[in-house]
């Protein structure tokens, strides 16, 4: 603002910068007033009693939708539409001292009368109260605001149609519907579309439907109009706040903080993940067990360790595990239980279990843990059908963790199911100095410990260009979206030159539910469903298919099977990935996984559900004009971006030669 000059509108004094652009205090103003009036003309119903119950929870978006209506109401020539401003005191669920109760009560009155506006207080019953505490003790903080939120809604839908209202308006902006798409998809709820539109129907009720008119407002932005206006929301107490642990990891928080950190750092991810969620066809949410803060299951979905079936192997890969709460006691053979120095494996019972799975919490020892694991992979090779008798398959070698432990659970697995496979290692060199050139040595070993034939191609025989030369040219900024195309394509076109019938990668649980989220953040809805897929590819002849045999694998099991096999693989992140975008996925993954391990799973299998609306043009397939490869442009992504480099190349050149000669 200090180096601002102006209104970028008027000319007048600059207030604010929402969305990049500085504006002054009545520009900012009247653009949020225009986005909110908007929405309220375009949802208006044709009852000539249109009558409106605006549904105030004191916090900023309910707050400033009170005074933007009440202002658009006054300017409304002829006889104004009803307006009823009403507050659930679903507080009362969560202050257990009547005295803080009447404090916060106070407060939500008073920040409606700072708007101008009469409010009126609905009770909860008895039940509903005790139903929430009992939620929130049982369940955890997730599962006692997704109740809170069905409770609140219940109580206004009734108290609506009492009144003959005719919409329902809630304050929430285009950030919070941002955060329940995240949220939602974490969960494998149904992305029903209308729960994140302008306007939703209410089922079993024509004449009733809820309207967002903050739809088109950022969260910052309603803070700043808050503080424009002078308007204070009320908040429940610290007290209130600690004891129900708000705020501190429930799935509900962790997205809204992530949503807030996109859109700081990226503007215009909320419009873009708005805009996702619109082409995706809605899908029937998953009956599951319910899962509390801790990833824990609840009795109902509670299962025993897995036994050795009679007559099989103790460490054979025959056992199917699912989950086990990491706060029960482990259980000996005699039924004796056993405290943390002397717990026995839950598979084996005989073994002391040394290893916790990440997925279900499982103690297992060592043996067990390599063999639930390989018998993991070689059920989702076998469900899948990835495989034929007599194939040639690439297994594509980076000398990282996954494509160490992938050549090694392929060599074994391949061996002791007789698959019949060929396999070899495929390595591509990205020409990134002090990264890969380390880890080519650690795949030549590999070479030698599995005895898989290697070939490696490098970017620079196919493309000229090493991510050393790029990087110097564009910066820091985008390189991982030049290296993740080219080397893409360098596989393709070093399996040919293999002739392999198949490529295996490495990708695991992880990976698969950081591109779901990243292909919503990018609103790449095409690649939404496909990136879930096991196998894709072989629609084409030039495409060689590509299987993923970690999909269902966690990142952390590949990282500890490799650890205590003592495998040969190279540990250093390359130099240039703290630079990427995938970076904010990635570390929201992990924040959801502490919170519920099961998340990952969640979200892949959401991503599977994505279907994409028939009426969404999609793109056709076909071949670049230049290069041949798969494209559904003229020119493959690898050409444009070569063309991009080499024209940076030579407006580079031009002005080192007009510098030197001047």
């Amino acid at each position: 603002l200090a180096a601002a000059k102006g209104c970028h509108r008027c000319g007048g004094k600059p207030h604010c910068i929402p969305r990049g652009k500085v504006v002054c205090l009545e520009c900012f103003t009247h653009g949020v007033h225009k986005a909110a009036r908007n929405v309220l003309t375009r949802t208006r119903s044709a009852s000539p009693k249109e009558h409106i119950l605006i549904c105030f929870s004191g916090n900023g978006g309910s707050l400033a939708l009170a005074k933007i209506i009440a202002s658009v109401r006054a300017g409304v020539k002829g006889t104004p539409y009803g307006l009823t401003v009403c507050h659930v005191l679903d507080a009362r669920a969560a202050l257990l001292c009547d005295e803080a109760f009447g404090r916060y009560k106070q407060d939500v009155v008073a920040s409606a009368a700072s708007a101008g506006l009469e409010l009126e207080l609905l009770e909860l019953t008895g039940n509903d109260v005790d139903a929430l505490r009992a939620c929130r003790a049982e369940k955890g903080v997730t599962a006692w605001q997704d109740m809170r939120e069905a409770v609140r809604l219940r109580v206004l839908n009734e108290f609506a149609l009492a009144r003959g209202c005719t919409r329902l308006a809630f304050g929430e902006s285009a950030s919070v519907l941002a955060a329940r798409v995240i949220s939602d998809l974490s969960k494998q709820r149904s992305l029903e579309g209308s729960r994140y539109t302008m306007e939703q129907a209410l089922e079993g009720h024509s004449d009733l439907r809820i309207i967002r008119p903050m739809y088109d407002t950022l969260e910052d932005e309603v803070a700043l109009y808050l503080h424009s206006a002078k308007l204070t929301p009320a908040l429940l107490p610290l007290d209130a706040w600690t004891r129900l642990g708000m705020g501190s990891g429930s799935l509900n928080d962790l997205a809204r903080d992530f949503v807030a950190l996109l859109q700081k750092g990226k503007k215009g991810s909320v419009p873009t993940i708005l805009k996702s969620i619109g082409k995706i066809e809605p899908y029937e949410s998953e009956a599951g067990a319910e899962v509390g803060e801790d990833g824990a299951l609840g009795q109902d979905g509670a299962a025993l360790p897995v036994q050795p079936q009679a007559g099989e192997p103790t460490h054979a890969a025959t056992c199917h595990a699912e989950t086990h709460s990491p706060s029960q006691r482990s259980v000996g053979p005699d039924g004796a239980g056993k405290g943390r120095a002397g717990m026995v494996c839950q598979r084996c019972c005989t073994q002391r279990a040394s290893v916790k799975r990440p997925k279900d919490g499982a103690r297992v020892c060592k043996e067990c843990f390599y063999a639930l694991l390989e018998d993991e992979v070689h059920r989702t090779i076998v469900d899948g059908k990835l495989f034929r008798r007599g194939e040639r398959v690439c297994v594509a070698a980076s000398g990282g963790k996954d494509s160490t432990v992938l050549a090694e659970m392929m060599t074994l697995l391949n061996k002791r199911h007789d698959y019949g496979l060929e396999l070899m290692l495929l390595s591509i060199d990205e020409g990134i100095s002090g990264y890969r050139d380390d880890s080519l040595e650690t795949v030549k070993r590999n070479q030698i410990q599995y005895g898989l034939p290697l070939t490696i191609l490098s970017y620079r025989d196919l493309y000229g260009w090493t991510m050393d030369d790029i990087v110097a040219h564009i910066g820091k900024t985008s390189n991982c979206t030049f290296c993740g195309v080219f080397r893409r394509q360098a596989l393709d076109r070093g399996a040919a030159l293999q002739k392999v019938d198949k490529i295996v990668t490495g990708h695991n649980a992880d990976d698969v539910a950081e591109t779901v989220l990243l292909n919503i953040l990018r609103g790449d809805v095409a690649r939404l469903q496909r990136c879930t897929q096991l196998t894709t590819g072989g629609d084409r002849d030039e495409a060689i298919p590509r299987s993923k045999p970690f999909k269902f694998s966690y990142e952390k099991e590949i990282v500890m099977y490799a650890h205590f096999k003592k495998l040969d693989y190279f540990s250093t992140e390359c130099i240039y990935s703290p630079h990427a975008y995938r970076g904010f996925a990635r570390e929201f993954l992990k924040d959801l996984e502490r919170a519920n391990p099961l998340t990952i799973v969640d979200i892949i299998k959401g991503g599977e559900k994505c279907l994409v609306k028939g009426t969404v043009k999609m793109p056709s397939q076909g071949s670049c004009e230049r290069c041949g490869y798969i494209s559904s442009q003229p020119l493959c992504k690898a050409c444009v971006l070569l063309d991009d480099l080499h024209r940076l190349k030579e407006k580079r050149k031009g002005v080192i030669e007009y510098e030197s000669g001047s």
